[in-house]
């Protein structure tokens, strides 16, 4: 009874430094999660522990503390709130159709039905004939496709069809990198994603720095362009598709770099050759779009830009400019069709104009990671596909 008495005294007496401490083991918790909604409730913990440690020190009240733990408890309490009512709010009754769209394209990497729905909002339906075209190839992408009915094709100049960049009934069981095709625009998207966020990084650090730098530097750190694809929901232990692909694209890469792959404009192959490749596979693609869509997978998936930022500064000025005009020409390729999109037999598509879908994604950072995954996600099983 007496070891009772005394283990019960000293838990009264340091009940609040107790809490204090499961409050910093709650907030150290929350900074090693990847969920946002996770975060915001162990951080919501921490700060709560810290009113409790700090009021319980009756003797000795600093309220300092108190009104700043619970002025981040409310802003935490508020935006765990609207994560809840965007993840867990009702939404309208899908159609069959836009219910196997969502499982396919969408729920795999985080995107939840109240996301689902917002991006349904400001979308449109296009409509394609038997034999219509959607873009021709050097066009400039202004909206990304998805492909929700029918089946598309993707050709190359020589009128061959690209099996990773069609779409049609079946592919999501066939292919190794299910139906990506489906998706039509969304590297340029990302590039586009990728400049804004790169600009304002870019804004913010001339702002703030004091730090005097040269024209030609600053313009090659302006230029460091691509979509950093984040750790959080889609993936295991924070494994993305992009992320757990990013191996696999860069020995591609490489290999297809060392090969002696045309760029695309010529075909080295005798006629004879051409033409018993062109009959043997009517799904055959040349090496030069190969080389391009893989350079460009990686370039979204950010590998490229993590390269060109740990180069060690080696950069002298004239190769900065020359990997500006590198750059340059990706940029100008990425936003361009690579292929000409036409439909084989009557299709229905669903279109996000560029403009809107970045306004729409900037209202949630939830909301744009998760797309960004899906749309990535894409990117990677071309490849795969090829």
């Amino acid at each position: 009874h007496k070891t009772r008495k005394k283990f019960f005294e000293w838990l009264k007496q340091n009940a609040g430094t107790i809490v204090l401490n499961i409050g910093s083991i709650a907030t150290l918790t929350g900074f090693s999660r990847t969920d946002m909604l996770e975060l915001r409730m162990l951080s919501m913990v921490g700060s709560s522990s810290t009113i409790i440690y700090f009021l319980s020190r009756t003797n000795d009240l600093v309220y300092g503390p108190i009104i700043w733990s619970s002025i981040f408890l409310f802003t935490n309490s508020y935006m765990a709130y609207g994560i809840l009512e965007e993840r867990k709010g009702k939404t309208r009754q899908f159609t069959i159709e836009e219910e196997d769209l969502y499982e396919e394209h969408f729920l795999p990497y985080g995107v939840t039905p109240r996301m689902y729905e917002k991006l349904l909002s400001i979308c449109t339906k296009v409509s394609l004939k038997r034999g219509e075209v959607l873009i021709e190839k050097g066009q400039k992408f202004d909206a990304v496709y998805l492909v929700t009915s029918g089946s598309t094709s993707g050709m190359t100049h020589l009128h061959r069809r690209v099996t990773a960049a069609s779409s049609s009934k079946g592919n999501r069981e066939k292919l190794s990198g299910g139906d990506a095709g489906a998706w039509i625009g969304e590297l340029a998207f990302l590039e586009l994603l990728g400049e804004e966020s790169s600009s304002s990084t870019s804004s913010s650090m001339s702002t703030t720095s004091t730090v005097s730098v040269d024209t030609n530097s600053r313009k090659h750190n302006n230029d460091n362009k691509g979509v950093s694809i984040p750790a959080g929901g889609g993936g295991v232990g924070g494994a993305t598709p992009a992320r757990m692909a990013q191996n696999q694209l860069t020995k591609m890469s490489t290999k297809l770099n060392n090969s002696d792959v045309g760029n695309g404009s010529t075909n080295t192959k005798s006629s004879s050759t051409r033409s018993q490749s062109h009959n043997h596979d009517n799904d055959a693609v040349d090496e030069g779009v190969v080389k391009t869509l893989a350079t460009a997978a990686v370039n979204s998936t950010g590998i490229n830009t993590f390269l060109m930022n740990n180069n060690n500064g080696n950069d002298t000025p004239q190769n900065t400019n020359n990997n500006n005009e590198d750059k340059a020409k990706k940029r100008k390729t990425i936003n361009k069709a690579l292929l000409t999109y036409l439909a084989n037999q009557d299709s229905t598509l669903i279109k996000w104009d560029f403009e809107e879908l970045a306004e729409l994604l900037s209202t949630s950072t939830e909301l744009r990671l998760a797309v960004t995954r899906a749309m990535t996600a894409a990117v990677v099983n071309k490849v795969v596909n090829l």
